[in-house]
C-alpha cells in the first residue's frame, strides 16, 4: 500500500508539474498536459503568438488586446489538477482546475483561480501528419489577489 501511495504522489508531483523552461521553446500539443506546459512556456518566453495559437476558440476577438493583458507580466507558474473528461463522436475534452501564480514587472505577486477545458478530435480522423493535437477550448479565471 505504501508503495502504491508513493507512486501516486510521485506522479502527481513530478508528472503534473514540470516547470516550463523560461529560456528555450517548449511546444508540444500531443496531450493536454503538454499543452498546459507549452502555454506556460510561451507566456514566460513572451511568445504571445504561440500562446494565442494554443487556443482552439480564441480568447477574444483581438490578439493585440489579449497580448496587452500580459504586457506587465514577468512570468507565470501554472498548476493544474484533473477535474473531468468527456468523449463522444470522435472528440475528447479534458477539464483542469488551474491556479496561476504570476509576478508582474514591478515584483508584485498575483494569484488567479479557474479552469481550462482542452479539446481534440481523434487522430485517426486525419491524414498522416495532419492531426492538430490538443487545444485550449475555453478557460475562466478570477483574480484572488
Amino acid at each position: 500500500m505504501k508503495k502504491i501511495l508513493f507512486y501516486v504522489l510521485f506522479f502527481l508531483v513530478v508528472i503534473t508539474r514540470v516547470p516550463a523552461d523560461m529560456t528555450s521553446k517548449y511546444d508540444d500539443v500531443s496531450s493536454p498536459e503538454h499543452v498546459m506546459l507549452s502555454f506556460e512556456n510561451a507566456i514566460n518566453t513572451k511568445d504571445f503568438q504561440r500562446a494565442w495559437n494554443y487556443w482552439k476558440l480564441k480568447p477574444g476577438p483581438d490578439f493585440e488586446k489579449w497580448k496587452k493583458g500580459y504586457s506587465d507580466t514577468k512570468h507565470i507558474d501554472l498548476y493544474y489538477k484533473y477535474k473531468d473528461s468527456d468523449a463522444g463522436a470522435g472528440n475528447r475534452w479534458v477539464t483542469y482546475n488551474v491556479k496561476i501564480f504570476s509576478e508582474d514587472t514591478k515584483g508584485k505577486k498575483h494569484l488567479y483561480e479557474g479552469y481550462y477545458t482542452l479539446h481534440t478530435s481523434a487522430p485517426e480522423l486525419y491524414e498522416e501528419g495532419k492531426w492538430p493535437g490538443w487545444r485550449i477550448e475555453k478557460g475562466e479565471f478570477k483574480k484572488i489577489y
